[in-house]
């Protein structure tokens, strides 16, 4: 493997999905973001189509067309954990801050 998945908690200055937004995926239409570290020390950040969770574990699809990350390829499954994801986008979610007025 030409590559290593990032742990979310190592990234510096990333604002990290909470505990609650995690518990939203699914693997109908979520797409995870996961930092990817290649052989050379660059670092790339693509999105994955969740496919299958059991548990913490995951399972999901590249969508993303690799740019520095050699032997990884768009379409290639990819397992990880939620301490990878970085990011998640699923349009069945909103998200709205429910703030009191100052």
């Amino acid at each position: 493997m030409a590559y290593t998945l990032l742990n979310r908690t190592t990234l510096e200055k990333a604002d990290h999905p909470s505990e609650l937004q995690l518990a939203t995926i699914d693997d109908k239409m979520t797409m995870v973001k996961l930092g990817f570290k290649a052989a050379d020390g660059s670092l790339e950040r693509m999105w994955v189509k969740v496919e299958a969770i059991n548990g913490d574990q995951y399972r999901g699809k590249l969508i993303n067309i690799p740019d520095r990350i050699e032997g990884l390829s768009e379409g290639d499954e990819l397992n990880f954990t939620k301490d990878n994801i970085i990011a998640i986008n699923n349009p069945q979610i909103t998200y709205e801050c429910k703030c009191a007025d100052a």
